[in-house]
Parts: C-alpha cells; sequence; structure tokens
C-alpha cells in the first residue's frame, strides 16, 4: 500500500518554473530522508540521482519521465547527428520514436537565439510533462519524485545564471563551428 504524505507535502512551497528554488535538492533529500519510509526514500533518491533508473515496480510516473527524457535527448541526438552528416543511430540510447512532438521541441530549440534558450526550451517540455504526470496524484511519492526533478530544472538554471555560469556559457558561445544545414 502507497503511504500518503499529507503534511510533508502540503509544507512544501509551489515551484514555479521561471524562479529560483526555494532550496536545494541536497536540502529537499534530507527532508525526503526525515519524512519518508526507508523504501521510499531509498527509491526517490535513486530516481532523482539516476537519470536512467526505472522502478520495476512502477509503470507509472518514473517510468514515464525516464521513457520522455531518453526519447527527448533521443531526438536531440538525431537532429544533432544530421545536421553534421552523421548516422544518428550510433548516437541513439534506444530506438527512435519520431515522435512529432519531440521532434517540434527540438526544431524550436534550434531556432533559439542561443544554446541557453535552446535548452530552456527542452526544459519547458520536460517541466510541462511533469505537471501532466502529477493527475491522479495527490500526497503520494510521486508527487515528491516530480517535485524533486522540478528542483533539478530550477538548480540547473540557477548555476547557469550565476556568474560563473555565465562566463562558462559566454566561452561556449564564442567558439565558431562550421555553418552546417539540416540533412532529411
Amino acid at each position: 500500500m502507497k503511504r500518503a504524505y499529507y503534511y510533508f507535502i502540503a509544507s512544501l512551497p509551489v515551484l514555479k518554473y521561471d524562479e529560483n528554488p526555494p532550496f536545494s535538492l541536497e536540502e529537499f533529500l534530507r527532508d525526503c530522508l526525515r519524512f519518508l519510509s526507508k523504501e521510499d526514500y531509498r527509491l526517490i533518491d535513486k530516481l532523482l540521482r539516476d537519470e536512467d533508473f526505472q522502478n520495476k515496480k512502477d509503470k507509472g510516473v518514473s517510468q514515464a519521465w525516464v521513457e520522455f527524457n531518453r526519447d527527448l535527448r533521443n531526438e536531440i541526438a538525431w537532429y544533432r547527428a544530421k545536421r553534421n552528416r552523421k548516422d544518428p543511430k550510433e548516437f541513439l540510447r534506444k530506438e527512435r520514436t519520431g515522435d512529432s512532438y519531440l521532434t517540434e521541441i527540438v526544431v524550436q530549440a534550434s531556432k533559439a537565439a542561443d544554446p541557453l534558450a535552446g535548452e530552456r526550451i527542452f526544459d519547458a517540455a520536460r517541466w510541462q510533462l511533469l505537471d501532466g504526470l502529477l493527475t491522479a496524484h495527490y500526497f503520494d511519492r510521486e508527487i515528491l519524485f516530480v517535485y524533486g526533478l522540478k528542483l533539478k530544472i530550477l538548480e540547473r538554471f540557477q548555476k547557469l545564471n550565476s556568474p560563473q555560469g555565465q562566463a562558462a556559457f559566454d566561452e561556449y558561445k564564442n567558439i565558431v563551428l562550421p555553418e552546417l544545414s539540416l540533412v532529411s
């Protein structure tokens, strides 16, 4: 039977996509350690630290997340390989789905003003998926897993927006690459 974490979940601040996280993922996991059963804590910790980990018992939220994230990364790899005239199959983690929604996300990101804006498009799609995964979940560990994933997204952009992150981005932006066109 799944446990409900009414008080813990109710105490968590709302996360908004374009705002700084209220606390770090590590602080969140420390609170999870205090309030969750050992089994639920171990599962959430593993899911949040290992992007490719799939809970064999759960065919729901964690599986949907892993599959979406893998399929999005595959679509990005496919697009970049084609653009660079390479065989995309050698870069895929699993068979390409050819999902038109994912293709559209990658095309939008490729048209972004800069790579950081493109990354924001990818993460906005991830955020949207996470919001959709919350359906029929209210006070269970799946809510906490999604919350942790959203914290990871916010932390990543907080680091990229820091002075060190901005310096690294500026250095990356100034790398001159040959102009290549997308090959169908």
